[in-house]
C-alpha cells in the first residue's frame, strides 16, 4: 500500500508526538515521584530515552519519505 504525501506527514506527526510523550513520561515525570528509588529512576530514564529515540527516528524517516514524494 502506497501512502500519499499528506498521509506520510500525518504518520510523521503522530510518531513525533509519541516520541515527545515518551520523553515526558519516561524522563521528566519520574523526578516528580516521591518514592522513586535509584533503580526505578535509572530504568525509567533508559526506557524513556530508548523509546524517545525509537519513535523520533521513525518520525524523521517518514518525514524523509514526504520530501522524496514532493521532489
Amino acid at each position: 500500500m502506497e501512502l500519499t504525501a499528506d498521509q506520510y506527514k500525518t504518520v510523521s506527526e503522530i510518531l513525533g508526538n509519541i516520541s515527545v510523550a515518551w520523553f515526558t513520561a519516561g524522563i521528566v515525570s519520574p523526578f516528580f515521584f516521591e518514592n522513586t528509588d535509584l533503580t526505578n529512576l535509572v530504568l525509567y530514564l533508559i526506557l524513556g530515552i530508548s523509546m524517545f529515540i525509537f519513535f523520533g527516528i521513525y518520525s524523521i524517516y517518514y518525514a524523509g519519505k514526504i520530501r522524496k514524494r514532493l521532489i
